[in-house]
Protein backbone atom coordinates (compact mmCIF):
# COMPACT_ATOMS: atom_id res chain seq x y z
CA UNK A 1 0.00 0.00 0.00
CA UNK A 2 2.83 2.41 0.85
CA UNK A 3 4.34 1.72 -2.58
CA UNK A 4 1.05 2.58 -4.33
CA UNK A 5 0.69 5.81 -2.33
CA UNK A 6 4.22 6.82 -3.32
CA UNK A 7 3.41 6.19 -6.95
CA UNK A 8 0.34 8.43 -6.81
CA UNK A 9 2.27 11.17 -5.05
CA UNK A 10 4.95 11.03 -7.74
CA UNK A 11 2.35 11.15 -10.50
CA UNK A 12 0.60 14.13 -8.93
CA UNK A 13 3.95 15.87 -8.49
CA UNK A 14 4.71 15.24 -12.14
CA UNK A 15 1.37 16.74 -13.16
CA UNK A 16 2.15 19.78 -11.04
CA UNK A 17 5.56 20.12 -12.68
CA UNK A 18 3.95 19.89 -16.10
CA UNK A 19 1.36 22.55 -15.25
CA UNK A 20 3.99 25.03 -14.18
CA UNK A 21 6.30 24.17 -17.09
CA UNK A 22 3.48 24.40 -19.60
CA UNK A 23 3.13 28.13 -19.01
CA UNK A 24 6.63 28.62 -20.38
CA UNK A 25 6.24 26.41 -23.45
CA UNK A 26 4.30 28.94 -25.53
CA UNK A 27 7.50 30.10 -27.20
CA UNK A 28 7.35 27.27 -29.71
CA UNK A 29 3.77 28.02 -30.72
CA UNK A 30 4.66 30.51 -33.48
CA UNK A 31 6.82 28.03 -35.38
CA UNK A 32 4.99 24.80 -34.64
CA UNK A 33 2.30 23.61 -37.02
CA UNK A 34 -0.77 21.90 -35.57
CA UNK A 35 -3.09 19.61 -37.47
CA UNK A 36 -5.36 16.59 -37.17
CA UNK A 37 -4.05 13.51 -38.99
CA UNK A 38 -6.29 10.51 -39.70
CA UNK A 39 -4.79 7.09 -38.97
CA UNK A 40 -6.44 3.79 -38.08
CA UNK A 41 -9.93 5.33 -37.99
CA UNK A 42 -9.00 8.01 -35.47
CA UNK A 43 -7.71 11.59 -35.76
CA UNK A 44 -4.40 12.25 -34.01
CA UNK A 45 -3.66 15.82 -32.97
CA UNK A 46 -0.13 16.39 -34.29
CA UNK A 47 2.39 19.17 -33.76
CA UNK A 48 5.52 19.58 -35.88
CA UNK A 49 8.36 22.04 -36.35
CA UNK A 50 11.87 22.25 -37.72
CA UNK A 51 13.66 20.53 -40.56
CA UNK A 52 16.15 17.72 -40.89
CA UNK A 53 15.88 14.05 -39.90
CA UNK A 54 12.48 13.07 -38.55
CA UNK A 55 12.17 12.72 -34.77
CA UNK A 56 8.97 11.57 -33.05
CA UNK A 57 8.26 12.44 -29.41
CA UNK A 58 5.67 10.45 -27.43
CA UNK A 59 4.31 11.68 -24.09
CA UNK A 60 3.33 9.75 -20.97
CA UNK A 61 -0.02 8.64 -19.64
CA UNK A 62 -2.26 11.42 -18.34
CA UNK A 63 -0.36 14.11 -20.23
CA UNK A 64 -0.45 15.52 -23.76
CA UNK A 65 2.05 16.39 -26.46
CA UNK A 66 2.78 19.70 -24.71
CA UNK A 67 4.26 17.89 -21.71
CA UNK A 68 7.26 16.89 -23.80
CA UNK A 69 7.88 20.43 -25.06
CA UNK A 70 11.30 20.75 -23.36
CA UNK A 71 12.64 18.14 -25.80
CA UNK A 72 10.54 19.49 -28.68
CA UNK A 73 12.02 22.96 -28.21
CA UNK A 74 15.57 21.70 -27.82
CA UNK A 75 15.56 19.56 -30.96
CA UNK A 76 13.45 21.59 -33.39
CA UNK A 77 16.50 23.56 -34.60
CA UNK A 78 18.20 20.38 -35.85
CA UNK A 79 15.40 17.92 -36.55
CA UNK A 80 11.93 17.77 -38.02
CA UNK A 81 10.24 17.17 -34.67
CA UNK A 82 6.79 15.60 -34.51
CA UNK A 83 4.77 15.10 -31.33
CA UNK A 84 1.17 14.01 -31.00
CA UNK A 85 -1.61 13.34 -28.55
CA UNK A 86 -1.84 9.59 -28.01
CA UNK A 87 -5.29 8.00 -28.11
CA UNK A 88 -7.35 9.13 -25.14
CA UNK A 89 -5.13 12.14 -24.43
CA UNK A 90 -5.25 15.83 -25.27
CA UNK A 91 -7.23 16.45 -28.43
CA UNK A 92 -7.11 12.85 -29.68
CA UNK A 93 -10.29 10.96 -28.86
CA UNK A 94 -10.22 7.24 -28.05
CA UNK A 95 -13.17 5.54 -29.80
CA UNK A 96 -13.70 2.61 -27.46
CA UNK A 97 -11.31 0.01 -26.13
CA UNK A 98 -7.74 -0.33 -27.41
CA UNK A 99 -4.46 -2.05 -26.55
CA UNK A 100 -0.77 -1.19 -26.50
CA UNK A 101 -0.56 -2.87 -29.91
CA UNK A 102 -3.11 -0.35 -31.20
CA UNK A 103 -0.99 2.52 -29.89
CA UNK A 104 1.98 0.98 -31.65
CA UNK A 105 -0.03 0.74 -34.87
CA UNK A 106 -0.99 4.42 -34.53
CA UNK A 107 2.69 5.43 -34.38
CA UNK A 108 3.57 3.22 -37.33
CA UNK A 109 0.67 4.65 -39.35
CA UNK A 110 1.67 8.23 -38.46
CA UNK A 111 5.23 7.55 -39.59
CA UNK A 112 3.77 6.18 -42.82
CA UNK A 113 1.61 9.29 -43.31
CA UNK A 114 4.71 11.46 -43.09
CA UNK A 115 6.73 9.13 -45.28
CA UNK A 116 9.50 9.11 -42.67
CA UNK A 117 12.44 6.87 -43.45
CA UNK A 118 13.99 5.32 -40.35
CA UNK A 119 13.01 8.09 -37.91
CA UNK A 120 14.25 8.54 -34.36
CA UNK A 121 11.66 7.97 -31.63
CA UNK A 122 11.85 9.32 -28.09
CA UNK A 123 9.21 8.06 -25.66
CA UNK A 124 8.54 8.99 -22.06
CA UNK A 125 6.84 6.50 -19.69
CA UNK A 126 3.79 5.26 -21.64
CA UNK A 127 5.42 6.76 -24.72
CA UNK A 128 8.45 4.55 -24.11
CA UNK A 129 6.21 1.47 -23.99
CA UNK A 130 4.75 2.51 -27.35
CA UNK A 131 8.21 3.09 -28.82
CA UNK A 132 9.55 -0.28 -27.70
CA UNK A 133 6.43 -2.15 -28.77
CA UNK A 134 6.72 -0.50 -32.20
CA UNK A 135 10.36 -1.52 -32.51
CA UNK A 136 9.35 -5.08 -31.68
CA UNK A 137 6.41 -5.26 -34.08
CA UNK A 138 7.91 -3.17 -36.92
CA UNK A 139 11.60 -4.15 -36.92
CA UNK A 140 12.53 -2.15 -40.03
CA UNK A 141 10.65 1.04 -39.22
CA UNK A 142 12.91 2.98 -36.83
CA UNK A 143 16.59 3.92 -36.75
CA UNK A 144 17.10 4.58 -33.03
CA UNK A 145 14.95 4.94 -29.94
CA UNK A 146 15.26 6.65 -26.58
CA UNK A 147 13.22 5.27 -23.67
CA UNK A 148 12.79 7.61 -20.70
CA UNK A 149 11.23 6.38 -17.46
CA UNK A 150 10.42 2.96 -18.85
CA UNK A 151 9.67 -0.57 -17.74
CA UNK A 152 9.43 -3.88 -19.56
CA UNK A 153 5.88 -4.71 -18.57
CA UNK A 154 3.50 -5.31 -15.74
CA UNK A 155 0.92 -7.86 -14.71
CA UNK A 156 -1.13 -5.34 -12.75
CA UNK A 157 -1.18 -1.56 -13.03
CA UNK A 158 -0.91 0.52 -9.82
CA UNK A 159 -3.12 3.15 -11.47
CA UNK A 160 -6.93 3.21 -11.81
CA UNK A 161 -8.11 1.18 -14.78
CA UNK A 162 -11.59 2.63 -15.18
CA UNK A 163 -10.75 4.27 -18.49
CA UNK A 164 -9.56 3.05 -21.90
CA UNK A 165 -5.94 4.10 -21.33
CA UNK A 166 -5.77 2.40 -17.94
CA UNK A 167 -7.16 -0.83 -19.34
CA UNK A 168 -4.72 -0.71 -22.26
CA UNK A 169 -1.82 -0.55 -19.80
CA UNK A 170 -3.27 -2.86 -17.15
CA UNK A 171 -0.94 -5.59 -18.31
CA UNK A 172 1.64 -5.70 -21.08
CA UNK A 173 4.88 -7.45 -21.98
CA UNK A 174 7.68 -5.63 -23.76
CA UNK A 175 10.42 -8.00 -22.58
CA UNK A 176 9.68 -11.28 -24.35
CA UNK A 177 10.40 -9.90 -27.84
CA UNK A 178 12.88 -7.19 -26.83
CA UNK A 179 15.84 -9.49 -27.44
CA UNK A 180 14.97 -9.41 -31.15
CA UNK A 181 15.08 -5.60 -31.41
CA UNK A 182 18.10 -4.78 -33.54
CA UNK A 183 18.09 -0.97 -33.48
CA UNK A 184 20.26 0.98 -31.02
CA UNK A 185 18.47 2.10 -27.87
CA UNK A 186 19.18 4.52 -25.05
CA UNK A 187 17.40 3.95 -21.74
CA UNK A 188 17.25 6.79 -19.19
CA UNK A 189 15.71 6.66 -15.72
CA UNK A 190 15.45 9.34 -13.05
CA UNK A 191 17.51 8.63 -9.95
CA UNK A 192 14.45 9.12 -7.74
CA UNK A 193 11.79 7.74 -10.08
CA UNK A 194 9.29 5.82 -7.92
CA UNK A 195 6.87 5.09 -10.78
CA UNK A 196 9.38 3.23 -12.94
CA UNK A 197 12.47 2.94 -10.72
CA UNK A 198 16.01 2.65 -12.07
CA UNK A 199 16.02 -1.13 -11.71
CA UNK A 200 13.08 -1.35 -14.13
CA UNK A 201 14.97 0.62 -16.77
CA UNK A 202 18.03 -1.53 -16.19
CA UNK A 203 15.99 -4.66 -16.89
CA UNK A 204 14.89 -3.25 -20.26
CA UNK A 205 18.41 -2.16 -21.15
CA UNK A 206 19.84 -5.56 -20.23
CA UNK A 207 17.45 -7.36 -22.58
CA UNK A 208 17.89 -5.07 -25.58
CA UNK A 209 20.84 -6.30 -27.70
CA UNK A 210 22.21 -2.83 -28.56
CA UNK A 211 21.48 -0.55 -25.62
CA UNK A 212 23.02 2.07 -23.39
CA UNK A 213 21.72 2.87 -19.91
CA UNK A 214 22.09 5.89 -17.66
CA UNK A 215 20.50 7.12 -14.45
CA UNK A 216 19.59 10.82 -14.53
CA UNK A 217 21.03 12.47 -11.40
CA UNK A 218 18.56 14.23 -9.12
CA UNK A 219 15.59 13.45 -11.37
CA UNK A 220 12.22 11.89 -10.68
CA UNK A 221 9.88 10.33 -13.25
CA UNK A 222 9.85 13.26 -15.71
CA UNK A 223 13.62 13.23 -15.94
CA UNK A 224 13.78 15.72 -18.82
CA UNK A 225 11.96 18.29 -16.63
CA UNK A 226 14.22 17.75 -13.64
CA UNK A 227 17.59 17.58 -15.39
CA UNK A 228 17.20 18.57 -19.04
CA UNK A 229 20.91 19.28 -19.56
CA UNK A 230 21.92 15.77 -18.56
CA UNK A 231 19.13 14.14 -20.57
CA UNK A 232 19.89 15.96 -23.82
CA UNK A 233 23.64 15.44 -23.37
CA UNK A 234 23.01 11.69 -23.21
CA UNK A 235 20.63 11.77 -26.18
CA UNK A 236 22.99 13.93 -28.25
CA UNK A 237 25.91 11.59 -27.64
CA UNK A 238 23.73 8.61 -28.50
CA UNK A 239 22.44 10.15 -31.73
CA UNK A 240 25.98 11.10 -32.74
CA UNK A 241 27.13 7.47 -32.59
CA UNK A 242 27.53 5.76 -35.94
CA UNK A 243 25.19 2.83 -36.36
CA UNK A 244 27.03 -0.38 -37.05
Amino acid sequence: MQRVVSVFIALLFGLSMYTSAGADSSGIGEEAQMKMTDVNNISLCVKEAGSGPDMYLIHGRGFSKESIDPLFTYYQDRYHVISYDVRGHGETIAPGEFTLDDLSDDLAALIGEYGSEKPIVIGFSMGSYIALKTAERYPDLLSKMVLIGTRGGRTHSPFPTNDEVGRALESFDNITDAQDVAIPALVLTGEYDVINPPEEGQIVADVLPDSRYAVVPGAEHMAYNDNLDFVVSQIDAFLAEESE
